[in-house]
């Protein structure tokens, strides 16, 4: 697939990247509708200190294309839309069942590309 990939501070590639496979627990989703927003403004412009490369456009829909080991296939063909942040699952919070509240969250975009 192909991908905008931010190289370095103001500086955007278009890149060749591997299809996605669906991992145990997770669904690949084909995205048909993303957006920028200011967190990859900021990115871009060096206001945010994250690593490079990075795919932006963590702001996102599509629908389910596959599904990983102990997902429900009924998944595969649904609309989704997608919340960009992946908890630790390793944590208190995680570990009470609260990942929103997760301090160790990756945000898709800016600290993971997953």
């Amino acid at each position: 697939m192909r991908a905008a990939v931010i190289v370095g501070i103001g500086k955007v590639t278009i890149e060749d990247r591997p299809e996605p496979d669906a991992r145990p627990g997770w669904v690949v989703v084909r995205v048909e509708s993303a957006s920028l927003c200011g967190t990859d403004s900021h990115q871009y412009d060096g206001r945010i200190d994250t690593p490079f490369p990075r795919v932006p456009g963590h702001d996102f829909a599509g629908r389910v294309e596959s599904v990983g080991d102990g997902v429900d296939e009924a998944w595969v063909g649904k609309p989704v839309a997608v919340k960009p942040s992946l908890p630790c699952d390793d944590c208190p919070e995680c570990a009470a069942g609260k990942p929103p509240d997760c301090k160790k969250k990756k945000l898709i975009g800016l600290w993971s590309d997953e």
